[in-house]
Order: structure tokens, then sequence, then C-alpha cells
């Protein structure tokens, strides 16, 4: 239930609108951002939870005392996430790390664009996507890969993060404010966010949505 509730929280984050319009090459209109659909949770019979390592990961991040404590766990997430099962793509998103550390965002794109297409379920090959748009300042572009992002993971407290800052430059304070409080349910020392949050609340809370 508390995932379906997640769920339904996050699609209402921010508004509405067609997804075919982010295929456009146009700049962003920050009145028209997609919203972020979450598919159904698959059905589980009750009382049958199978955990992953992954799942053992979250649980202990989100009962850590600091971010000192949170970092090592972390990184292991981070690690799993990476992991595509393919050598072909590991070799591929190697290669995008580089093109990104080195600023050729035009290199590191047309890499993942490949990632995406070879392996569209590997939702890390979307994020780095969502990241590389965002840096160049494609916001709708950046908002439709966080969306695939968080369809194959909705823990996904970096993509959660990235839809919270784009939503700060847009304007709309209050609907990245929620987004930063999300991420900070599953991530509760980002750094980040928690400076975010802290920024925004005084001046957002208690405010008209």
């Amino acid at each position: 239930m508390r995932v379906i509730v997640f769920f339904i929280t996050l699609t209402g984050l921010i508004c509405s609108a067609s997804l075919a319009a982010l295929a456009q090459s146009q700049p962003a209109d920050p009145k028209n951002l997609p919203g972020v659909q979450i598919g159904p949770a698959a059905p589980v019979a009750p009382g049958f939870v199978i955990k992953t390592p992954l799942d053992k990961l979250f649980e202990n991040l989100k009962a850590t005392k600091s971010n000192a404590d949170a970092k090592p766990i972390e990184r292991k997430i981070w690690r799993l996430w990476l992991e595509s099962g393919s050598d072909t793509i590991d070799l591929l998103m190697t290669r995008v790390m580089k093109a990104m550390e080195k600023k050729d965002y035009a290199a590191a794109l047309d890499l993942l664009d490949r990632i995406v297409h070879l392996r569209p379920g590997y939702a890390e090959g979307w994020n780095k996507r969502a990241t590389v748009h965002f840096l160049l300042g494609n916001h709708a572009k950046s908002v439709a890969d966080i969306e695939q992002v968080l369809i194959r993971e909705p823990r996904h407290f970096g993509a959660m993060s990235g839809l919270g800052l784009i939503l700060q430059q847009l304007g709309r304070e209050k609907k990245a404010l929620k987004l930063f409080r999300m991420a900070l349910k599953i991530h509760p020392h980002m750094p980040g966010p928690l400076k975010a949050v802290e920024r925004l609340k005084d001046a957002v809370d208690g405010s008209e949505t």
C-alpha cells in the first residue's frame, strides 16, 4: 500500500501533459512540462515478499543516523544501479562517464542514445541521459528521461532530487520542495536536498499549491 501511495503522490507532483511534446527540439515551456506517470505495482501474493540485496540496502540507508553512515550504503546502491548485466552496455557507460568528465555532452548523448535503445530496461542509462540533458538546459527532455528512470526504479533518489532541481529552476518551488522531501524519505542524509529543503521550507510551507 505504501508503494502505491508513493506512486500516486509522485504522479501528482507535476502537471500532466503529452509526452509527445518531449520529442520536439523547441525549448521547454515551464507551464507544459509532462507529469511523471508511474505504472501500477506488480501484484504480490499476500504475506509473500522477496527482498533483494538492493531492498536491504535501502532499508539500511533509511535507518542511518548521519551522512557518514549513509555514504558507504549509497555507494553500494549506485554500484548496483550501474550494473547493466551486459559487457557491451558497461563499456558504453564507461565511455559516457569519460565524455561527461570532459564535458563532451554531444558524445555522451550519442552513447546514451545507443544504451537506452539497446537496453531500455536499464534505469541508469535513462538517468545519465537525464543528467546530460539537465546540464544542457533541456528541461523537458530531462524530465522525460527521469520519468523512465522512476518507472524502472521508483526509489531513485538521484532522479528525484534532479527533478526537484529542475522544478526549482522553473520557479515551481512548492512542487520542488515536495520532491526533495520525498527523496529524503528514501535517503535521509543527502546534502543537496537537505540544503534545498532548508532554503525553501520557510518561503513555501503554508502557501497555496
